[in-house]
């Protein structure tokens, strides 16, 4: 939604906001901060209605300066302000304060007093909103945008000696020439002055700035030409509309009361192009630069040499020290071997370029007896001087006139053997400087410039942004005792350039009310960082267009698009897809972002594709040119390609390579982009890569969060099928509580979506974990949640297993009734298809919840279905426990026959301990009878059972059963040595065997304990059975396509 209005305030102001937002809505929108809504991210949504509003009314009282995120909106709003005329900024000021916020100095504020309340100013804001309605051609910013580009081609025609269409206006206007002057001189001023290209022009310079003939109104130089030249140039357009005449009188009278007519001659003002020459400079520049020259100098000399004087020295000049030095050697070395030397620095923007070529030429100029020039050439920005007007001025400084056309010849003439040293700063390129390059004999040439590549340098120097302890050092100066590490991240911020970190030491020195800790967390956001780096006289931001606008179409794009990518780099491969341009045409052109000073890259040995990305201060500045010049479905596309492409690479390989392995971090920003993007397919197809590469790295817990993360991203995604198998996933990776909570959450997605088959399966493996964790109950609540939701989907084979497993767990906690409830659900699950394995299951079942005198049928039952299905271990179980049922119930030869058949079953399964287990319990019923040699003849034929299989203790056992049913029958006792009762385990079933033993061997026996002893279950019996089915059942066919259609 568009905005007329963005109130912002500090919190306390609250009130005072909310009256002013009801005086304004019956007439406008409104946007105030009470109107955020519950979980939404304030910072980011405030950021956007910022963006969406016309005017940005900032409510000032003594909390402002207190609030800190509020000086980030009022410099995100001046910001926004610049880039667009139709923006305002009003300060509103509620009460009497000593100053403005930070960069609102300029703006016009409404004040509250002297009859003026919350309504009055509700009433001028409302006008100003009308004003701002207007069409753009009336705004005093489009009357400043109409005169700049006359004062540009005023300039231009002047430098090329072209007789100006602006002066043939006036001309025609005035009559003759010598009308114009006249007609210019009662407004104070001497068109020649101004015009390099009209006739007269030196010498109307030298009488304005020294001579008695100057005209009125002369003594304040700069003023005075300003506004005249404003007046002039405002007469000139006639074709202005009546609300800019109106604003154009008020500011030629004199009288620019209104807040429009003030911005309109600031706008113009500003819009004045720079003196190309030393007369115009001689009229502009202040008469106290040039008192300490030679009052012999004619006037235009001793204007150019004030005009090529060098600055004086940076005072912040921190870490530059060896650097300095290393020049200083490198070009006397140079000087020394050669005679003449030309050195080139060049660096990112910020880095100090300039001040250490300064720097430098301070230290050498006692080496130039020639002396020292210096020029800002200008070579970004509209003010560029050409090589032939550099050449003029410098000449002029020496005393010499140069024959126009042959300005750089003569200057290589008054040079060779001078031994001058020459700084030629800001220079565009090496064409720029190539008429006054190499440096004549005798003499050095120092040029700087952001291009670096120019072949015409001896010395080239490349000047880096400062070490981390000196930008810390140079911010401790401004705050002595400030913590260094809140020091650190405001270096970092600044990417340790010198010109940001002025910019921020100045701000700081402005505002000692904000600690170091508070600045801090400003430059934290992106978004603000450059409105904190920015001022109307060292403008980061102006830097970097400066450079923006000098590359082509093709530089320009990939500016722009450079941030855009995850991590805000890319190989020129990846850009050129993402912009679907040819990779090589990409290569050369992010070379040339290189080559200007504005790009880096990294080159790692494997893969050896480069990875370009913009300097850091330069990246946001691109972000601020992406949001203003592309549609951001334009943007949303190329990120679309180059995330998809990355995931197409990822899914191709089998191995990821080893560059993502050595450094997983380009894949985390490209997963962090499509989540930002709200790309939550992409961004769980990137996160399952990088779990790739962390299982590559047996990375285990990386690879976890990884999985966590992915399933958050279906969620989010609204794919809740593959958000609950990803957490089905991560659960099976886990253990304990974290396990549980991750089954719990898929199962309770898959729920939320009515994906009833998923549900019961995730239920099932719940179940699973909790039974093996011993919590019956909780296991068993999980069981009877999955079986409710497949047979919701009636998916009954699948939900069958489920149902016996209940029935497992029923009995494992003792409860019966439900035991009997599940056997009977288990019943309704199956059906003529259902596999005699699930059915002998279900009769096994059955047999284990009944106690009646049917149990020994049933046992029966289920082990002659598992007999059929050839399952021989779980048919001897079911005759075992049925043999067992038929004896409690005195069926002795039931109970005989089952457990000779559970024997013969657990030997044809190849379990010979069970088949002995079977064996002994036969012997036990007998002799429990007092059928001794029964028993006996049933234990001896157990030696048929291939004793070498069996487990530890059981032929000691067995060999002891049959010497106590010996002495039994006829007081013999045989002698204990098949096996040997020497047992080593000192156990439970070892003691009990030993006594038995003893009993044996005593004098007269003890023959309760032995008859005990062999009518008893088997000491060595084997483990529980405990039996769980893991997995689920398989639909048939034909079922399987019904569930599906009707599900």
């Amino acid at each position: 939604m568009e905005w007329d209005f963005f109130l912002a305030h500090a919190g306390a102001d609250s009130p005072a906001a909310e009256r002013l937002r009801s005086l304004l809505e019956p007439h406008a929108t409104v946007f105030e901060d009470s109107m955020l809504r519950a979980g939404e991210e304030w910072d980011v949504v405030l950021d956007r209605h910022l963006r969406a509003s016309t005017i940005t009314v900032v409510l000032v009282s003594r909390r402002t300066e207190l609030a800190v995120y509020l000086r980030e909106e009022i410099a995100r709003a001046i910001a926004l302000a610049r880039s667009d005329g139709r923006r305002r900024v009003v300060p509103l000021v509620l009460e009497q304060v000593d100053a403005l916020p930070y960069g609102l100095e300029l703006r016009t504020p409404v004040r509250l007093g002297d009859g003026l309340d919350l309504a009055g100013a509700a009433d001028v804001l409302l006008e100003a909103l009308r004003d701002s309605r207007l069409p753009r051609s009336e705004g005093p910013h489009v009357v400043a945008g109409q005169l700049g580009p006359l004062l540009r081609q005023l300039d231009l025609d002047a430098l090329s000696g072209v007789r100006s269409d602006v002066l043939a206006a006036a001309l025609a206007e005035v009559g003759e020439s010598d009308a114009l002057w006249l007609h210019l001189a009662r407004r104070g001023l001497d068109a020649r002055v101004l015009l390099p290209s009209l006739p007269g022009h030196d010498e109307a310079a030298a009488r304005w700035a020294f001579g008695t003939e100057a005209v009125p109104g002369a003594r304040d130089l700069p003023a005075a030409v300003r506004r005249q030249l404003v007046r002039r140039l405002a007469d000139e357009r006639t074709d202005l509309d009546a609300a800019s005449v109106r604003l154009r009188r008020e500011v030629l009278s004199g009288r620019a009361s209104t807040p429009d007519a003030r911005r309109l001659a600031s706008a113009v003002v500003a819009a004045l192009p720079p003196p190309r020459s030393a007369s115009t400079q001689a009229v502009l520049a202040s008469r106290g630069g040039t008192t300490d020259l030679p009052v012999a100098l004619a006037p235009l000399h001793r204007t150019a040499l004030g005009m090529t004087a060098l600055p004086p020295r940076e005072t912040a000049l921190v870490g530059r020290t060896a650097l300095v030095s290393d020049l200083v050697d490198r070009l006397d070395a140079r000087l020394l071997r050669r005679g003449r030397v030309t050195a080139l620095l060049t660096g990112r923007l910020g880095a100090g370029v300039s001040a250490v070529a300064v720097e430098a030429a301070h230290v050498l100029a006692d080496r130039f007896p020639g002396g020292v020039r210096y020029v800002d050439l200008h070579g970004l920005d509209d003010a560029k001087r050409a090589a032939a007007d550099v050449a003029r001025l410098v000449c002029h400084s020496l005393g010499v006139t140069p024959q126009p056309g042959a300005e750089a010849e003569h200057l290589r003439a008054a040079l060779d053997g001078r031994r001058l040293l020459l700084v030629l700063d800001n220079a565009l390129d090496a064409r720029h400087v190539a008429p006054l390059v190499p440096a004549p004999p005798g003499c050095a040439v120092v040029v700087t410039s952001r291009n670096r590549t120019q072949s015409y340098a001896d010395v080239v120097v490349h000047v880096p942004p400062l070490d981390r302890s000196a930008s810390v050092e140079l911010l401790a100066d401004v705050r002595p005792g400030a913590g260094t590490a809140a020091l650190d991240r405001i270096a970092a911020a600044c990417a340790d350039l010198p010109m940001a970190l002025r910019l921020i030491a100045a701000w700081m020195t402005n505002h000692p009310e904000t600690g170091v800790d508070g600045v801090a967390r400003l430059l934290a956001r992106e978004r603000t960082r450059l409105a904190f780096l920015d001022d109307d006289v060292l403008p980061m931001r102006l830097a970097i267009e400066l450079s923006y606008r000098h590359l082509d179409d093709d530089g320009r794009t990939a500016f722009r698009y450079l941030p855009a990518a995850p991590g805000s780099a890319a190989t020129a491969e990846d850009l050129g897809r993402g912009l679907n341009r040819d990779p090589d045409l990409t290569r050369l052109t992010l070379y040339r972002l290189v080559d200007r000073s504005v790009a880096g890259y990294e080159e790692p040995t494997d893969p050896p594709e480069p990875v370009f990305r913009l300097f850091e201060l330069v990246r946001l500045y691109a972000r601020e040119r992406l949001a203003e010049e592309e549609p951001p479905e334009a943007v949303a596309r190329f990120r679309r390609r180059l995330l998809t492409r990355l995931r197409d690479d990822l899914r191709s390989g089998a191995e990821p390579d080893l560059a993502l392995r050595l450094d997983p971090t380009p894949l985390v920003a490209a997963r962090d982009l499509a989540e930002r993007e709200e790309w939550f397919d992409l961004a769980g197809d990137l996160t399952d890569g990088l779990r790739t590469v962390h299982e590559a790295d047996s990375d285990d817990e990386s690879a976890r969060r990884d999985r966590e993360h992915a399933a958050r991203l279906r969620h989010r995604g609204g794919n809740a099928e593959a958000a609950a198998r990803e957490y089905l996933d991560l659960a099976r990776t886990l253990d304990g509580p974290p396990a549980e909570d991750a089954f719990t959450t898929a199962e309770r997605i898959a729920a939320d979506a009515r994906l009833w088959d998923l549900v019961g399966r995730i239920a099932h493996e719940l179940a699973a974990h909790h039974e093996a964790r011993s919590d019956l109950t909780a296991a068993l609540a999980a069981g009877d949640r999955s079986v409710t939701a497949l047979r919701t989907v009636h998916r009954n084979a699948t939900a069958l297993p489920v149902a016996i497993n209940n029935t497992r767990l029923a009995i494992r906690l003792g409860d019966f009734d439900a035991a009997r409830r599940w056997v009977a659900v288990a019943h309704s699950l199956a059906d003529a298809r259902t596999p005699t394995r699930l059915r002998a299951d279900i009769a096994y079942e059955e047999a284990r919840a009944s106690s009646g005198p049917g149990a020994p049928a049933l046992w029966r039952a289920a082990a002659e279905l598992y007999e059929q299905d050839r399952n021989f271990g779980n048919a001897g179980l079911a005759a075992f426990f049925g043999a067992r049922a038929a004896r409690a119930q005195g069926s002795d030869a039931e109970a005989a026959e089952l457990f000779l058949a559970a024997a013969h079953l657990h030997r044809a399964a190849g379990d010979h301990d069970r088949a002995v287990w079977a064996i002994v319990e036969l012997s036990a019923a007998h002799a429990e009878v007092g059928r001794y040699e029964q028993a006996k003849d049933v234990l001896t034929g157990a030696w048929d059972l291939h004793e070498e299989t069996w487990g530890h203790g059981v032929a000691a056992e067995v060999d002891l059963r049959i010497a106590v049913l010996a002495y039994l029958i006829d007081g013999s006792r045989p002698p204990l040595s098949r096996r040997g009762l020497a047992v080593a385990d000192d156990d439970d079933r070892a003691r009990r065997l030993a006594a038995v033993v003893h009993a044996l061997s005593g004098s007269a026996g003890e023959p309760d304990v032995l008859h005990r002893f062999v009518g008893s279950p088997m000491v060595y019996q084997p483990p529980d059975h405990r039996p769980w089915l893991h997995g689920l059942g398989q639909e048939p066919p034909e079922a399987r396509e019904l569930a599906e259609g009707t599900g």
